[in-house]
């Protein structure tokens, strides 16, 4: 993992001065109320601010009336859906987005430290942005292996950025809500470490594609040491509820980092909306999905009880050694469609494995500790899991057939809407054609001749 030094000082005043710039935005969007139109979230326009040119001369009131004048033209061009004015601030977004690299940055430089502030500010607008319009995407990104791209280098960019920002804290800095890390984040380190090697691998594997290798499928996190606490806890089986002890809590919150950081392209989480799955669906524990196993176990728990639960059967699953865990992902193929793939995941447990004594009794430890009957750490159960696995083909198999069945409706209803649309496009060029003028004009002739032969009737 990259090493970054930040200087504080002068960080913290950038933040500082940015985030006193988006709250007085905040104020100025009080003014297009009335002009709300649908599909637009005035809340992005605040972190948008951070995309236009700030005055370099001129008294500090000048330089905030002018800014003002920009803040304005921004929103009114998305309040009045002015195509070509929207765009300008859609490429600054995006190409913002695609270029960004975080390692490149010098924080001792005050334009580096205001894109790292942008990018992380920025970075949930982006998918907002992206679904309001989606026109402008489909067109940035005009193939899947584009889209698939800019996505991956994303995550990845969002995973360094929050550990660059993550280690401004570490400095004693105080920061304002507003630039603390994404909400999807947990708020500590070792997690936001699980979060940087689930990025890092993905673009690994995207280099290895592009280089023509063979990606290596399988990611290795390391685990947290504070996941050491699920070592005393009984077995899933003796528990009728999570544990309410508010260090199982938080620990709790890292689970759902590393489960929803795991995520999948706009694309496809767009398609798994319209099947109604969540992340619990998508990953698998020896071939049953957490939803499935919670549902199995626990039927009778509930909303936030019932998502407790699966992160709870997920963390022991890491930590125990003997759990063969899969992500299940979606690839677009060429004739348009999805296949799932598997990414199985190796956890790293050097902070989080007990002593042998914890996992084996004394008799076994010192009369049968031997050949085939040797006591194996954690560690070298899990790594045995992923090298031999006979059922993996059968398994995993049996996965992407259930994830198949749960999309194929919601493929089934795109697959509708393509074709309905594709019919009124039809028809619009057919009246819009070379021989519409004819057509209106034959329909003229045949109306005086039928009011002709009315008029001879009578």
């Amino acid at each position: 993992m990259p090493e970054f030094t930040v200087i504080s000082p002068e960080m913290n005043a950038t933040i500082n001065r940015l985030n006193d710039l988006m709250v007085h935005t905040g104020s100025i969007s009080g003014e297009f109320e009335n002009w709300n139109q649908k599909k637009i979230d005035q809340r992005d326009f605040k972190p948008m601010t951070l995309l236009l040119d700030e005055p370099e001369t001129g008294t500090p009131e000048e330089k905030q009336a002018a800014m003002d004048e920009q803040i304005r033209a921004m929103e009114r061009a998305f309040y009045e859906g002015r195509e070509d004015e929207k765009k300008v601030y859609l490429d600054r977004m995006y190409d913002l987005r695609d270029s960004f690299d975080p390692e490149a940055l010098d924080l001792t430089d005050e334009k580096d430290r205001k894109k790292l502030i942008a990018y992380v500010a920025l970075n949930q607008t982006f998918g907002t942005k992206c679904t309001e319009n989606q026109d402008y995407y489909n067109a940035r990104y005009d193939t899947p292996e584009k889209r698939m791209e800019a996505d991956i280098l994303n995550r990845y960019s969002v995973a360094v950025a929050t550990l660059m920002m993550d280690s401004l804290r570490k400095e004693g800095q105080t920061l304002k809500t507003q630039l603390t890390l994404p909400a999807s984040m947990p708020g500590k380190e070792d997690y936001v470490q699980m979060f940087y090697d689930i990025a890092k691998s993905d673009v690994e594997r995207l280099k290895a594609v592009k280089e023509g290798r063979e990606p290596n499928p399988v990611t290795t996190i390391r685990l947290p040491k504070d996941m050491k606490q699920f070592n005393s806890l009984p077995p899933l089986e003796k528990l009728s509820q999570v544990p309410s002890d508010t260090s199982f809590e938080a620990t709790a919150v890292g689970i759902i980092g590393f489960a929803s950081t795991y995520m999948p392209t706009t694309e496809q989480g767009d398609l798994l909306k319209e099947a109604h799955l969540t992340k619990n669906d998508m990953i698998f524990i020896d071939g049953k999905s957490l939803s499935e196993i919670q549902q199995e176990k626990y039927p009778n728990l509930q909303g936030g009880y019932a998502f407790d639960m699966c992160n709870l059967i997920l963390a022991k699953a890491l930590t125990s050694g003997e759990n063969r865990i899969e992500i299940a992902q979606l690839e677009r193929t060429a004739d348009q469609t999805f296949q799932v793939k598997l990414n199985p995941v190796r956890p790293d447990l050097s902070d989080v494995q007990p002593p042998l004594k914890e996992d084996y009794g004394w008799f076994r430890r010192t009369l049968f500790n031997w050949g085939p009957f040797r006591c194996k750490t954690r560690q070298e159960k899990a790594d045995d899991l992923i090298a031999r696995d006979p059922e993996k083909g059968t398994r995993q198999a049996s996965i992407a057939e259930k994830v198949n069945a749960k999309i194929a409706p919601a493929l089934e209803k795109r697959r509708e809407a393509a074709a309905r649309a594709e019919r009124e496009q039809t028809s619009i060029k057919e009246l819009a054609g070379p021989n519409r003028e004819q057509s209106l004009g034959k329909t003229k002739v045949q109306e005086r001749s039928s009011e002709k032969q009315k008029s001879i009737e009578v």
